[in-house]
């Protein structure tokens, strides 16, 4: 039979009332660590192994709004796009106030074709102090503009990858073949 305080410690890392950062007394200044290795991995172009360390940085800690982002930014330069809206939810879920993540999210469902939930995305974005979030919601806006208006010499598609691309950049198209003019992802 189990001892009280292991009954008592599954029971809260089960309701997650305790992580498993807080049970291993892991301190904060080491995951902050693990996140700042995390996101050098980005910003060198490891997506993947940066994934594994956002991956291995939420399973010990959920309840980052910051994690979150990072994974989810991680995600959606390796294009892994539901993944990625599915990770900016819950950073928004732990902190509604980044216009940053909205934008993001709205980025995304461009790509996913959802320009009308894009659309909403942006109408609802809060545009204060960031002037990168206002010149990527208007890249981001001209860009469905352009989409809704196909021109009757091109046939309509999504908005997908160019065959090539640099391998700390990605960059995508729009149907007449000019590239989108939004930057990459930042913390």
């Amino acid at each position: 039979s189990e001892t009280p305080v292991l009954s008592d410690l599954a029971d809260a890392l089960a309701r997650g009332r305790l992580t498993i950062a807080e049970a291993s007394a892991i301190p904060e200044e080491e995951l902050d660590t693990l996140f700042e290795v995390a996101t050098e991995r980005l910003d060198i172009g490891h997506e993947h192994e940066a994934a594994e360390l956002f991956r291995g940085l939420l399973t010990l800690f959920p309840y980052s709004a910051r994690y979150w982002r990072g994974y989810g930014i991680t995600l959606h330069r390796l294009q892994d796009f539901q993944a990625a809206l599915a990770a900016y939810d819950a950073s928004l879920l732990l902190d509604s106030r980044a216009p940053a993540i909205q934008c993001y999210r709205a980025e995304i469902l461009v790509y996913l074709g959802r320009l009308a939930e894009a659309s909403q995305e942006l109408e609802a974005l809060s545009l204060e102090g960031d002037t990168n979030i206002h010149e990527r919601k208007a890249a981001l806006v001209a860009c469905i503009t352009a989409l809704s208006e196909p021109d009757p010499a091109t046939p309509a598609r999504s908005p997908e990858p160019p065959a090539t691309q640099p391998a700390t950049e990605t960059q995508f198209v729009l149907p007449d073949g000019r590239q989108l003019p939004l930057a990459d992802a930042r913390f």
